[in-house]
């Protein structure tokens, strides 16, 4: 099993999840309450801004009083057991949540932060890769390349211990805390952990006959240890992930229903188009005109379709729009129990995102403004407010980016395919055919062929071999046109181009000395927009690619050095010279 690298020898013990301190406002003190019995992940303060306030922002407690007021000009993300962000003008830091707040040491200036769970936060540093923190600050583990895959994005936070991560070439995997690969980034798709349990999809080969391959998707449920623990029957795939113990899937004809890990379908009503939200008892639903319904756990529905939006809330109760700005808490079978007067929008907040609780009940945006409300529609605290924010981070898309790029390691890729005469399967002299798949019209026509593309490190290589004649010829022999090697292509010169996602040439020609002078090169000239190596056998020129986003490597004799190669230099300087005089 592979293991992201881990900076400390061990993890060692991790604090407790929530922090329980001592706040207040003014001079009196009161006691912060404990919500750590909620769930492991708690958001247990909110991003507000009083009504009164002057533009700033503070962390409101769900009973409506400020644990602090007026202290940042931007937004910060909410209090996740006991640590918040906030972003300014070098960038973004993570703070204790306390009345007093502090920033964390050694948490500053970061490019992005997750939410704390576990004692670990996912966070990126610009140019860094993503690193996982603890709540003194300290780093326990960096995302390091897997097989030569760099790690490029991080979910937010772990779930159950585990977190999703996503490699270059687009593929999802998981890790454990301790940086063990749970899942290999293999997949497609992203897993949804949740329970300890997640849907998973994996594309399978298979031989319909002795000459036809047959694709096809096949779906599981997966736990915590990365073992198969149900293979969903043929024709169902799931949507969603567990929740209760349960899962939305469609069957083979389309339909939603309800699965149990256990293995039990419950199929929900045929006017059912999708399953909004579920737990363990009840599934809301709504039709093909976009109105919702609610049927218990054995499929029996409970509300027909006839409300504008409807959503599980605390106390086996449901918070339902039934138009007109009108919105109340009902029981399972659709009774009015509450209704909320005066308000434009009302939303619940226990559960703020996958795998999140929360203490908070309802909130309600009506024209005096923002107000937190208990389950008997009182409202919390002295006053209304004009803002109160209800995302857990701070991050655009939700999801901890970097922006990394390992230079030394992508030139290392490049060069490492380079041999006496050429690059990869390609040698200059040699002829074109031999590297074509097939020789047709196209081939006869073409003077250029792609030999190779690839992608390692975050930088995407692409090779082309080029020739000054067709690489096929065609002639006509008992009315059949037939193809053939055309002795007289050969390569004249290789182009390899290396798109990488930074302004990175300068370092990229850094590196490539290193690299090249044990295979027998010799720097010949080394400019700010070029360079030239030269050896026995073969020249290389390296030009800057558009916004110096990577290089452009051209591979040639001698001859054609001397007949092309000042203009493919020329190119170079222009493209250089252009990136820094914009």
């Amino acid at each position: 099993m592979k293991r992201i690298s881990l900076i400390s020898a061990a993890l060692l013990t991790l604090p407790s999840l929530i922090q329980c301190t001592t706040a207040g406002n003014g001079a009196a003190s009161r006691p912060e309450v404990c919500y750590d019995s909620l769930g492991p992940i708690v958001a247990s303060y909110l991003p507000a801004r009083e009504a009164d306030s002057i533009d700033r922002w503070g962390l409101v407690r769900p009973d409506g009083t400020m644990l602090f007021s007026d202290r940042f000009d931007s937004r910060p993300s909410a209090a996740v057991n006991g640590y918040f962000s906030v972003s300014g003008p070098d960038g973004i830091s993570v703070w204790h949540a306390s009345a007093e707040p502090s920033p964390v040491e050694g948490l500053s200036g970061l490019r992005q932060a997750g939410a704390m769970s576990g004692g670990l936060m996912p966070v990126c540093r610009k140019g860094r890769r993503i690193e996982i923190v603890d709540g003194e600050g300290t780093v326990r583990m960096e995302l390091t390349s897997i097989d030569g895959r760099e790690i490029v994005t991080a979910a937010p936070y772990f779930i159950d211990g585990l977190l999703n991560v996503l490699t270059q070439d687009g593929l999802w995997g998981t890790l454990n805390t301790t940086g063990e690969m749970v899942l290999e980034p293999v997949y497609s798709y992203e897993p949804n952990f949740n329970e300890r349990i997640s849907p998973l999809t994996r594309q399978i080969e298979t031989m319909a006959d002795s000459n036809t391959v047959r694709t096809e998707l096949r779906h599981y449920l997966v736990n915590s240890n990365g073992r198969i623990i149900f293979t969903f029957p043929e024709g169902y795939e799931p949507e969603g992930t567990v929740r209760g113990g349960r899962i939305a899937v469609r069957d083979p004809q389309g339909r939603i229903a309800m699965l149990d890990t256990d293995g039990n379908i419950t199929p929900l009503p045929d006017a059912a188009v999708k399953a909004a939200e579920y737990d363990r008892d009840y599934t809301v639903w709504t039709d093909s005109e976009g109105l919702y319904g609610l049927c218990d756990a054995r499929g029996n529905v409970l509300i027909s379709p006839q409300f504008r939006m409807l959503a599980l809330a605390p106390g086996n109760r449901m918070l339902a729009e039934a138009g007109n700005d009108a919105f109340m808490l009902t029981d399972s079978v659709g009774a009015a129990r509450l209704r909320f007067n005066g308000f434009e929008r009302v939303t619940c907040f226990d559960r703020p995102a996958p795998g999140i609780v929360s203490p908070f009940g309802f909130i309600g945006d009506g024209f005096a403004g923002k107000m937190l409300l208990d389950a008997a529609g009182h409202r919390q605290g002295p006053g209304t407010f004009r803002d109160i924010d209800t995302r857990v981070t701070l991050l655009d898309d939700g999801y901890v980016h970097t922006d990394f790029f390992n230079s030394q390691a992508a030139v290392h890729a490049i060069i490492s395919r380079l041999t006496d005469r050429g690059w990869g399967r390609a040698s200059v002299g040699e002829m074109m055919a031999p590297l074509a798949e097939a020789l047709d019209e196209k081939t006869a026509s073409a003077t250029s062929l792609k030999i190779e593309s690839d992608t390692l490190y975050m930088l995407n290589l692409a090779a082309t071999a080029y020739s000054d004649r067709p690489v096929a010829l065609d002639s006509i022999a008992s009315g059949e046109r037939i193809f053939r090697p055309n002795p007289e292509s050969v390569v004249s010169y290789i182009k390899v181009e290396a798109a990488a996602p930074t302004a990175c040439f300068p370092v990229m020609v850094q590196h490539l000395g290193s690299e090249l002078v044990p295979r027998g090169y010799r720097a010949e000239k080394i400019r700010d927009g070029y360079a030239v190596y030269r050896s026995p056998a073969a020249m290389v020129i390296i030009t800057p690619r558009k916004g110096l986003k990577g290089l452009n490597l051209f591979i040639m004799d001698r001859s054609f050095y001397e007949s092309a190669g000042q203009d493919i230099i020329s190119d170079g300087e222009k493209t250089y010279l252009r990136h820094i005089q914009s």
